[in-house]
């Protein structure tokens, strides 16, 4: 049985075998930078590995779209998680949001759902409880903790791009 729930077919997009209905790209771009911008200032973007996957995906897209200014007004920095994890407790057997959600909130969801994958990374970093001086220190882009968090992920240093704060869009 395989883990993937969502293919795509002749441009369509499937789940669970079910059709989905879709937004196109740019729309979609354009709607998310303009929820972002409804916020109050810094709004802080957080995912778990989102430095070698999101990051990256987002980068490319924002860039082709021409959307990379705006994305850039609307968002002061991003936080990954998953170094943050890594450093906070380093004796743990891995890292992966599945397994931090069930040792710390004692609890199974949905994994691989962004809905639910952000609301469950949300109770997680509360359940952290991590100081703001603890946020800010892990999203310093010098290039000892650049090394450090993107944990030598090459593609995920080279797609980095440059934004007003320090985040993983930041490029040298």
């Amino acid at each position: 049985i395989s883990e993937h729930r969502h293919r795509t077919s002749y441009g369509k997009l499937f789940c669970h075998e079910d059709l989905k209905a879709t937004t196109p790209l740019l729309e979609a771009l354009q709607d998310f930078i303009a929820f972002l911008s409804s916020f109050r200032r810094p709004v802080l973007l957080v995912g778990h590995n989102a430095r070698s996957f999101d990051a990256p995906i987002l980068s490319r897209v924002l860039t082709q779209s021409s959307l990379l200014e705006p994305f850039r007004e609307a968002v002061s920095g991003t936080l990954d998680t998953l170094p943050v994890s890594r450093e906070l407790f380093p004796d743990l057997q891995n890292h992966r949001q599945e397994f931090l959600v069930r040792r710390f909130l004692n609890k199974q969801y949905g994994a691989h759902n962004a809905v639910e994958d952000a609301k469950v990374l949300q109770e997680l970093f509360k359940h952290w409880d991590i100081q703001d001086q603890t946020v800010w220190e892990k999203r310093k882009t010098d290039d000892k903790s650049k090394r450090r968090y993107t944990n030598g992920n090459k593609r995920a240093q080279k797609t980095d791009l440059r934004s007003p704060h320090p985040s993983m869009f930041e490029q040298n």
